[in-house]
């Protein structure tokens, strides 16, 4: 509730005394000293007046002043303490914002990281996988190989019942069938048998005739 700010009451005016009028042994008008000295009281009673009025006048301002600044500091201060308490509620929720989005940003980095490892380990294992395979084929192929190479040179050392009548004649061969899993050797075992050059020419013809009666 506002109080209300007191106001300039003016003193109240002295009485002003009744003039006074030398006693003169006749009658008429007092004489100019008569005069002069009760003018003189006069300005004497006015000018004591007017200092206890602005006097007065003096220390009611003063009051009101002290009174406007008491009120300006309280309402400065209710208004600050306003605005210090809106400031912290705002902090609050600043933060409580910052928590909630610094969550959501690790629960999504965290997410982002597990399917990471889960496709680098099924790479892994498929590469794995993969390599397994790669290497036993290639164990496989190179025991073929090794298979194939031995029973060439052996058609071709004639160690083979019937290999020296297939390597003079015509090279008709009777009851063998190639398989498919040779076919697929052919160019390998060629370059084995350009090695062979006592008997390059005959197994050439031979293979290629194997390989024709297999088709």
């Amino acid at each position: 509730m506002a109080q209300r700010i007191p106001s300039f009451v003016p003193p109240p005016a002295a009485a002003q005394p009744p003039v006074q009028v030398a006693w003169a042994p006749s009658p008429g008008l007092p004489s100019p000293e008569v005069i002069q000295k009760q003018k003189e009281g006069y300005v004497r009673l006015l000018d004591e007046q007017l200092k206890q009025g602005q006097n007065t006048l003096d220390q009611q301002r003063k009051q009101q002043s002290e009174y406007l600044h008491t009120q300006a500091q309280q309402q400065k201060q209710q208004v600050e303490m306003q605005i210090k308490q809106q400031v912290q509620q705002q902090e609050m929720q600043l933060l409580q914002q910052y928590n909630q989005s610094l969550m959501q940003v690790q629960q999504a980095s965290a997410q982002q990281k597990a399917a990471l490892e889960s496709q680098a380990m099924q790479l892994v294992m498929e590469y794995q996988q993969k390599r397994s395979q790669e290497e036993m084929l290639a164990k496989q192929q190179q025991l073929q190989r090794g298979h194939i190479e031995g029973r060439i040179q052996l058609v071709c050392q004639g160690s083979v019942p019937g290999t020296n009548e297939i390597c003079g004649r015509d090279a008709k061969v009777a009851g063998y069938r190639w398989s498919t899993r040779w076919k697929s050797s052919l160019v390998w075992i060629w370059s084995k048998l350009l090695m062979h050059l006592h008997c390059a020419t005959t197994c050439r013809s031979v293979l290629v005739r194997m390989m024709n009666r297999g088709r």
